[in-house]
């Protein structure tokens, strides 16, 4: 009976167990596919920072290619039987004590999990030359020599403030009226925008601009420009990129192993 009761703990163990995969499987996929958005805007803001010290410096981008998310369970359960009993009995034949051995149990578990990124940096010369020039717009604004989509032109420059003195000697600190978000310190400098503009997007918009684009749906497509690196416009909207088309990024997701 005993042994009976120890083989059912250990198989709803096991059930148990491989709920527990799906579960958690599903909270780390959430988890990681949250991250994506911090490391790509972290990356821009990074880059806005070191433009502030050196106006032409090369940018430092990466490209998330895939993410693995992958959870292992498994649980081994040892069972020992059958039981003996032994006895004590005094010199006089009565029983001092009694014994059960020879039975036992043990359930050995695991539970792992691994979440990755794989990245790739950006060195196309052409490219880095475009995302070099919308840092710049964005810090010092128009100097003549750039060449950028409209949709970078639509985002007013010297809209994010930052602490400290820039490498041409300007400064451009949030003035002391303006209610602001602190998007934090990168490298050398607090940076900061105003909260109106937070909340209309130019953070986001900053962001997308440096992502690469999604496949083009055709020269049909509404408001669609053709030409190579070119901003997209969608419903009137912002939409763009300083970059050319490469294959859209996507998230692997691994099933979970149970034992």
């Amino acid at each position: 009976m005993a042994s009976r009761i120890a083989a059912l703990s250990a198989l709803v163990g096991v059930v148990g167990l491989g709920g527990c995969a799906g579960t958690q499987l599903a909270h780390n996929t959430l988890d990681v596919a949250s991250t994506l958005t911090d490391i790509e805007t972290r990356q821009v803001l990074a880059n806005l920072s070191r433009t502030i010290d050196e106006p032409y410096a090369i940018p430092t981008q990466v490209d998330i290619q895939t993410g693995s998310i992958q959870t292992t369970n498994s649980i081994t359960p040892s069972i020992s039987a059958p039981l003996s009993r032994s006895a004590v009995r005094t010199a006089g034949g009565a029983i001092s004590s009694l014994t059960t051995a020879g039975t036992g149990i043990s359930v050995g578990a695991s539970d792992g999990w691994t979440q990755t990124w794989q990245v790739t940096p950006v060195s196309d010369p052409t490219t880095l030359t475009n995302i070099r020039a919308l840092y710049h717009y964005v810090i010092y604004g128009l100097d003549g020599h750039e060449n950028l989509p409209p949709a970078v032109l639509k985002l007013p420059p010297r809209h994010i403030f930052w602490s400290g003195i820039a490498a041409d000697g300007s400064t451009n600190p949030p003035p002391p009226s303006l209610a602001v978000r602190d998007l934090g310190l990168f490298g050398n400098h607090e940076l900061f925008v105003s909260a109106q503009d937070f909340n209309n997007g130019y953070l986001a918009d900053l962001v997308l601009l440096v992502l690469p684009p999604a496949a083009p749906a055709g020269p049909a497509a509404a408001g669609q420009k053709t030409k190579k690196g070119a901003a997209v416009e969608h419903g009137g909207k912002r939409a763009g990129t300083v970059r050319p088309f490469v294959e859209k990024p996507a998230i692997l997701v691994v099933p979970p192993v149970t034992q």
